[in-house]
């Protein structure tokens, strides 16, 4: 088991992007910008700055980043690559400073979503963007991890993860992919539409419910193993007395109970 010194640090923002100077992230109300991922690196980095010298261990610290759904939804003219290669570019500020373990999130399948769901052509299209994203992201770590030895990335397939639970949902006593919430019909007053959110998977239009979100970081936690047990330098996990874990964003997977 992980030691009970492990610590969370947690720079995301709801809504963000991956860099704000490539699309701009906003709430969902669409009025407050939120950093992207970039930037909420420089942000972590200046804190890191001042403790660098008494509390900081790249051996000891994990970066998980989950962007780029937001990229599409606020700028639709966005090409994978595109996106892809700003995800590398934030993969890279980290590594400059000191960076050693990173886990990426591709994108679920957000067709499922009950925001997309009820237009057929709108799940359809943004299936293929998704599928696109993926395939181009898991290219540009391999190569990015085949020229930079000294670190380790994973890839956390999230898409697979997610669709296996959805297609085979009373496997994990799931009865229904309708929402919970209602938070755009009004947005200053969230509708109550169901009893029970243990037996649903999306909370809202966007997002997990908490016991989904459990499913998915259980997913994580095996890669952290998985990380540290393959790593270049063989840390093994189960020897750490400490570990600090460095949430940059939660895209559309965000914690919400």
């Amino acid at each position: 088991m992980i030691s009970d010194r492990r610590i969370l640090h947690d720079y995301s923002y709801g809504g963000a992007t991956t860099d704000e100077n490539l699309v701009q992230g906003y709430t969902k109300a669409g009025t407050v910008a939120v950093p992207g991922v970039k930037q909420q690196i420089q942000i972590y980095l200046k804190t890191l700055t001042k403790m660098r010298n008494n509390d900081f261990n790249s051996n000891e610290t994990i970066y998980i980043i989950s962007a780029g759904g937001n990229n599409y939804f606020f700028n639709r003219t966005l090409s994978p690559l595109i996106v892809g290669l700003s995800i590398i570019s934030c993969i890279k500020a980290l590594v400059s400073h000191g960076g050693k373990y990173i886990i990426i999130a591709n994108q679920p399948p957000s067709q499922y979503y009950p925001y997309y769901a009820v237009s057929s052509i709108r799940s359809q299209n943004l299936s293929l963007v998704s599928t696109e994203h993926n395939r181009v992201l898991k290219l540009l770590i391999e190569q990015y991890q085949k020229n930079n030895r000294q670190i380790s990335i994973i890839l956390f397939d999230v898409h697979e993860i997610v669709s296996k639970i959805i297609v085979n949902k009373e496997k994990y006593t799931f009865t229904s992919l309708d929402k919970c919430w209602d938070s755009i019909t009004n947005s200053t007053t969230t509708l109550i539409l169901c009893n029970d959110t243990s037996k649903h998977i999306f909370i809202d239009e966007y997002h997990f419910t908490t016991k989904m979100h459990s499913l998915i970081a259980q997913g994580i936690f095996d890669q952290v193993h998985m990380l540290f047990n393959s790593s270049p330098t063989k840390y093994c996990l189960n020897s750490l007395t400490h570990i600090e874990i460095v949430l940059l964003v939660l895209c559309l997977i965000k914690y919400y109970h």
